[in-house]
């Protein structure tokens, strides 16, 4: 398992994006580890790609699921814990088009999974 943050401990906060292909950001998950918080921002102009985004808690079941593309998506803020042994999943039908803080994505990367452990992202693919 990859450490996402590097395996520094005194990194708090982290911002994954999704990018549209003109390069807007659609999907943004922040996590706060002092506020043991993760907030889900989707934003709707109309990209050309679609993104989905999963959180899963620590026995599978959905807590938030969203797909990122169609004319139907409007603006949303979804705050939600930072719980040990969550699951995040997000994926894009464009390639280079997720990015992190920590830039910890290959420039073809289409998908990631990660598991929160000790209130940080790790990476698993």
């Amino acid at each position: 398992m990859k450490q996402f943050d590097l395996n520094r401990n005194d990194i708090i906060n982290d911002t994954i994006t999704v990018n549209s292909r003109n390069k807007k950001p659609v999907i943004q998950l922040i996590t706060n580890k002092d506020q043991n918080q993760m907030k889900l921002n989707i934003a709707a102009n109309k990209p050309r790609t679609t993104s989905t985004i999963q959180i899963l808690d620590e026995k599978g079941n959905q807590v938030v699921d969203r797909v990122v593309g169609n004319s139907d998506v409007i603006n949303e803020s979804i705050n939600t814990d930072l719980k040990d042994n969550y699951t995040i999943k997000i994926s894009s039908s464009s390639s280079s088009s997720i990015t992190s803080t920590f830039n910890q994505f290959n420039s073809k990367q289409k998908q990631a999974t990660f598991v929160v452990k000790n209130s940080y992202l790790n990476l698993i693919n």
